[in-house]
């Protein structure tokens, strides 16, 4: 084989395994692109799911709020238990008049999603107080699933 010969069989074999390397970039783009709109939807049904329980807590709803809790969460909370907290923390910390998203937290398996909750309550002075509180929930998500895994919940 020439020298010329050997030259175009480089080439070639460079070329071949540079079409390769685009086709596998392409795939890999592809899949980075897939990934990065499911962890999005898992976001935004963690956020929904965080505001569900934000208003179930608000309006008492006891069932509604035990029903969005994860099977694990479920076994730990009882209707009872909700009753009990909330009014302890209705009393110390207030009622909840507003919240709003403020962040959400990425990790590779877990989101952590805090808001902030506008609380009122009155005083022993009869003022009537507003402050802010912070609301975490803590969700996993089973794997290449959509659907949120709370995993833990609470104000801070």
């Amino acid at each position: 084989m020439n020298r010329k010969h050997c030259l175009l069989f480089v080439l070639a074999g460079f070329l071949l395994v540079a079409s390769g390397c685009a086709s596998l970039s392409k795939s890999a783009k592809k899949h980075s692109t897939d990934a990065a709109d499911l962890r999005e939807r898992q976001s935004a049904k963690a956020i929904k799911k965080g505001e569900f329980l934000l208003a179930a807590y608000q309006s008492g709803d006891a069932k509604r709020f035990v029903a969005e809790l994860s099977p694990a969460l479920r076994q730990k909370v009882s209707m009872k238990d909700f009753k009990e907290v909330r009014e302890d923390l209705d009393k110390n910390m207030g009622k909840i008049v507003s919240w709003k998203l403020l962040t959400d937290l990425r990790a590779p398996v877990y989101r952590v999603h805090v808001w902030k909750v506008e609380v009122e309550r009155d005083g022993s002075n009869g003022k009537r107080y507003r402050q802010d509180v912070l609301f975490r929930t803590i969700s996993g998500f089973p794997k290449d699933s959509e659907e949120p895994y709370l995993m833990s919940f609470g104000f801070l």
